[in-house]
Parts: C-alpha cells; sequence; structure tokens
C-alpha cells in the first residue's frame, strides 16, 4: 500500500494528510469539520433545489383514473 501526502480539499483548510486508501480517493483531513461541511453544504442545495423545482406533485384527485387511484 502506497500513502499519498495530500492536502485537505476544503475552501479554508490547510490539514496535511497520509492519503492510505486503496484508490487513493480521499479528499478531507478531517470528515467530523470539513467533510460535514461539505455533506453539509450539498445536503442543503439538493434541499434549496427540490423547493424551487417546477415539479409539482399531482393531488389525490388528480390521481384517479377511470375510478382508480393511482400511485405516484
Amino acid at each position: 500500500m502506497r500513502a499519498r501526502v495530500k492536502e485537505c480539499a476544503g475552501a479554508d483548510c490547510t490539514i496535511r494528510f497520509l492519503g492510505t486508501s486503496r484508490p487513493g480517493t480521499r479528499r478531507r483531513g478531517s470528515m467530523e469539520v470539513c467533510g460535514n461541511q461539505v455533506k453539509s453544504a450539498v445536503l442543503r442545495a439538493k434541499r434549496k433545489g427540490a423547493r424551487s423545482s417546477s415539479v409539482r406533485r399531482r393531488t389525490p384527485a388528480e390521481r384517479v383514473v377511470d375510478g382508480w387511484a393511482m400511485p405516484e
């Protein structure tokens, strides 16, 4: 196994770490700090995008076709 010295990809983080994962894809020095910030930002963006989307859910009355309730 080959360790690589890497810098954290966090915007204002200065941590350096040994990347020991097999594919070498680790990007954060500390998941508790930098990784959590990134995951929280991604989740906020997803939630914001879901609220502002133009897709509208059908009402129960709109889901009824020929007397049968259609699932979402």
